[in-house]
């Protein structure tokens, strides 16, 4: 399904928004900063919209991402 103009334009906006926001920063860490606030926000929007689980999906693929961090990290210190 194609987007209509208007839903064109909205996103063009969105992205402008958050390509600005990059622009910015200045360390990985503030990028992550920037990207955590843009899935927070992408989440609230479908919330919104009516996706009650939004919220905690973002908060399971991160708590994944973090365990599969923290368990690289312990093998690659294992003694």
């Amino acid at each position: 399904m194609s987007l209509t103009a208007e839903q064109t334009r909205q996103l063009q906006n969105k992205a402008k928004h958050w390509n600005a926001r990059i622009q910015e920063v200045t360390t990985d860490a503030a990028l992550a900063l920037v990207a955590f606030d843009r899935a927070r926000a992408a989440a609230r929007l479908a919330q919104r919209g009516g996706d009650a689980r939004a919220m905690h999906d973002l908060a399971m693929l991160l708590m994944q991402w973090a365990e599969q961090q923290e368990t690289a990290h312990i093998r690659r210190h294992a003694s």
